[in-house]
């Protein structure tokens, strides 16, 4: 067992395993018929594509191939090499079926016999390719352990003399409440960006899905978007309740949406010499101010703080965070309406009306219908974009463009807004709860309530399952779906952090409450960053194996967690 994936020996029965790569095996495949066949395979996770045909073989003959491994393959043996690629209900010409999941550095053998029975062999047994994360996790734990305990050690005996000779000092001043809870979840979300844009590895759990369905990290955006929503109500109360007039809040808040879009095309332009020609104008941050912008408008002509009920049913009462917004929730469902209208009525030229797949070869069995089905990708979202910024101006590198032979497709598009603004909405809708209610376990039941029917809402429209339901769960076209999930699993985790942090102090929130206090700083220092000492650097055999990267990934998280301490310790705090 290796913990960082090293293999024994260099070569096995004749396979150089110093030729695969990260997420990489042999496949030898032997025959004992007198006829040729053609080995064609299928990766489970690209919804409605074929078996593409992927290479030939002569019979007795040893025939090895290096194949991947990231994700689960089914092959296929046929006697004929047309077409090169196949539906999985087509049977023609077909010699046998395989399912069998291989592993990174693993050995393995496809037997065909004249009984027209296929058999599999494992000759090597593949790597722990996991092992690598759990050695990070105890290598940062032992350090947490480390440094905390060192603190201790040094706050219980070290400064023990000199608290004893202080004169202990009175403070009038009222002491200003933060709570702790919110700055640890954005600061998850930072270090967990952070991470991903490293590469983290190449581990699929820490990266974006192709299309739809959700890893982990398809979660931070959205999450860090409702986090911003939560705290929307309260500064603008706090603000009008110290006399600011709304034109000058407004006034503000246009300033701190242009400074977000100047560091959004500062980060579209971190990967070197730009080219205006070619220039991305969505992004994130581009996104962030969009929808800042418009929330915080809707607040402050929308909202009445200062409005009093009289006589008010036990009903209403009950419903107080809701009859407080209520107004502005409005406009928010008619941009939701909109959107779902939109992607499901518009005629894009070429593409099946009301498409949300990916395009490319998710269209195989239809390709006789359509002229240029890569130009299918996201449906209407996609269709818009190239109408209005031309596909000279979207991103070039979609998480589907590879495994569906698909076109381009930005996840930022226009389109995308109208619903990340719902998503924005709900965290508004849970800071209502945390401004109207000051008891725990009133705010506690009131997010369950909002948990579980953003949850119920999922699970209809998206029919429980990844892919074919009404409205799938996918992050790229930011569906009605992805922001109930994201929503509802917000309103979960974070009472869940209030009463481990905030309630009972059993953690401090540390090392993520840091982060979260310098969030936007942190997620643009990255950037600009990105390839500069001390933050990454090359490490040997980093193509080849999981460890290396996810070290470095780890290094980069751990240089900017220590900067967030460096700054709170001194009390900088940047702020668009």
């Amino acid at each position: 067992m290796s913990w960082i994936e090293n293999v024994q020996n260099e070569f096995f029965d004749g396979y150089n395993l110093t030729m695969l790569k990260m997420d990489e095996a042999w496949l030898n495949i032997t025959s004992t018929l007198n006829q040729q066949l053609y080995l064609y395979e299928l990766q489970t996770d690209c919804f409605k594509c074929p078996y593409q045909l992927r290479n030939r073989f002569d019979d007795e003959t040893k025939n090895a191939y290096i194949v991947k491994t990231t994700f689960h393959k089914i092959y296929r043996l046929r006697t004929s090499s047309t077409p090169d690629k196949i539906m999985s209900t087509n049977r023609a010409d077909t010699f046998c079926d395989l399912d069998f999941q291989m592993g990174e550095f693993g050995v393995y053998e496809i037997v065909a016999s004249e009984n027209g029975q296929c058999r599999t062999t494992t000759h090597l047994e593949p790597v722990n390719i996991y092992l690598p994360i759990l050695l990070v996790f105890f290598a940062l734990l032992l350090f947490a352990v480390c440094w905390y305990g060192t603190k201790w050690l040094a706050r219980k005996y070290l400064l023990k003399i000199n608290h004893e000779n202080e004169q202990p000092m009175v403070d009038d001043r009222p002491e200003k409440k933060r709570m702790r809870s919110i700055d640890t979840f954005r600061g998850i979300c930072t270090l967990l960006m952070i991470l991903s844009n490293t590469g983290a590895g190449g581990y699929p759990m820490f990266t974006h899905i192709a299309w739809d369905g959700l890893y982990l990290i398809d979660f931070v955006m959205s999450w860090f978007l409702w986090i911003m929503g939560l705290l929307i109500l309260q500064t603008i109360k706090s603000q009008l309740r110290r006399g600011v007039s709304k034109p000058k809040i407004m006034l503000r808040v246009g300033e701190r949406s242009l400074k977000l879009i100047a560091l959004g095309f500062l980060e579209n332009s971190s990967w070197g010499r730009i080219e205006w020609a070619t220039f991305r104008i969505m992004g994130v941050l581009q996104r962030f101010a969009f929808s800042y912008f418009v929330c915080s408008a809707l607040i402050l002509y929308l909202v009445d703080f200062e409005a009093k009920s009289t006589n008010v049913g036990k009903i209403r009462s009950t419903m107080k965070d809701v009859t407080l917004i209520w107004i502005a929730w409005i406009p928010v469902l008619a941009m939701t309406v909109v959107h779902i209208l939109i992607t499901f009525l518009l005629e894009v030229p070429g593409c099946p009306k009301g498409y949300v797949g990916p395009g490319g070869l998710h269209l195989f069995e239809h390709w006789d219908k359509y002229n240029d089905p890569k130009s299918c990708n996201g449906g209407a979202a996609g269709y818009i974009d190239l109408q209005i910024l031309t596909k000279n101006h979207v991103y070039e590198y979609p998480t589907n463009k590879e495994l569906y032979d698909t076109g381009i497709y930005d996840p930022e598009g226009i389109l995308g807004f109208l619903t990340t603004e719902l998503m924005v909405w709900l965290g508004v809708q849970a800071g209502s709860i945390m401004m109207m209610y000051p008891k725990f376990k009133s705010r506690v039941i009131r997010w369950t309530i909002w948990a579980v029917i953003t949850g119920a809402l999922t699970a209809l429209l998206c029919g429980a399952k990844q892919t074919d339901g009404w409205i799938p769960i996918n992050k790229n076209l930011w569906s009605v779906t992805f922001i109930t999930i994201s929503a509802g699993t917000a309103m979960v985790i974070l009472p869940m952090l209030i009463f481990v942090i905030d309630m009972k102090q059993w953690w401090s929130g540390a090392p993520f409450t840091d982060v979260g206090k310098n969030a936007i700083l942190l997620y643009a220092g990255q950037w600009v960053f990105y390839n500069t000492l001390p933050f990454t650097f090359k490490y040997p055999n980093m193509d080849r194996r999981h460890f290396p990267g996810l070290a470095v990934g780890t290094w980069t998280m751990f240089c900017w967690a220590f900067i967030a301490y460096r700054l709170n310790k001194k009390k900088l705090y940047w702020k668009v």
